[in-house]
């Protein structure tokens, strides 16, 4: 995981800040030259040619540094995000400690989508935010994309493997800013499964605005987000923010069908 390469999606360079330093550069020469032209003497012009060479391969500087400069966008997120879980089945079952054999029963089904809230935190149970809107910003970065999607710095999955008897869980929720996850595993009959559904859920944050990369103003912005969740007895509660709602009710459909035939 390049943890700076994501981070400049989250916090990009500014064009807007690229163009009010090159137009600060352009007013101190325009300074200069002006002065020079004014005053005549040999210092001045010395002095003056110095400043205006600096601002010069300044502004060369700042025109090479945006045309160069590292974009990340939505589609690359989301491919960063994707390649990630690629090998979920894998990292489940060694962290669950089984063999694939064990559960061959039915296809891994599987549901994923950037996490709004902390990296332990409930979707269908937020924690209470501060009421000090200076206070109140979101554990993770939230980006809005060039799409108008909201995206967050933090990316949650869950996958359910099928034996004969028993369903494998295995959830994580991990940063794309840095080497921070969070993971847990579970084990339960068929029968104890008394639910599988989608919800929807919401969370507010105090959002930063920064305008020409300088100035930063504060918004409140309600996200809302689908969720897949699972309940089981003894009080067992899975849950997993979702991206593609289309995706989440046809796997939705299948675990159904899959758990009636087992009952």
């Amino acid at each position: 995981m390049r943890y700076g390469h994501n981070n400049l999606y989250f916090n990009p360079v500014g064009e807007k800040k690229i163009i009010v330093e090159l137009s600060v550069m352009l007013f101190w020469v325009a300074i200069c030259a002006g002065g020079l032209i004014y005053d005549g003497s040999i210092l001045f012009a010395i002095v003056g040619l110095v400043i205006v060479l600096i601002g010069v391969i300044g502004i060369r500087a700042k025109i090479k540094a945006n045309k160069n400069r590292t974009v990340v966008t939505d589609e690359e997120m989301d491919s960063i995000c994707a390649e990630y879980i690629s090998n979920l089945k894998s990292m489940a079952l060694d962290k669950l400690g089984i063999d694939e054999s064990q559960v061959a029963s039915a296809a891994p089904i599987q549901f994923c989508g950037y996490h709004y809230l902390g990296l332990q935190e409930s979707p269908s149970m937020p924690s209470n935010l501060p009421t000090d809107p200076e206070e109140r910003r979101p554990t993770a970065a939230i980006m809005k994309g060039a799409d108008g999607v909201l995206r967050s710095s933090y990316y949650n999955a869950v996958i359910f493997l099928f034996s004969k008897e028993k369903v494998y869980c295995y959830k994580i929720c991990f940063s794309l800013l840095k080497d921070k996850k969070y993971e847990k595993t579970y084990e339960f009959s068929y029968s104890d499964i008394v639910s599988v559904s989608a919800e929807s859920g919401s969370t507010t944050y105090e959002l930063e605005t920064v305008r020409f990369d300088y100035f930063k103003t504060y918004s409140s912005e309600t996200i809302q987000f689908e969720f897949f969740k699972l309940t089981a007895s003894g009080d067992v509660c899975i849950e997993a923010i979702v991206f593609n709602k289309g995706d989440t009710e046809r796997s939705i459909n299948s675990m159904k069908n899959l758990l009636q035939s087992k009952k």
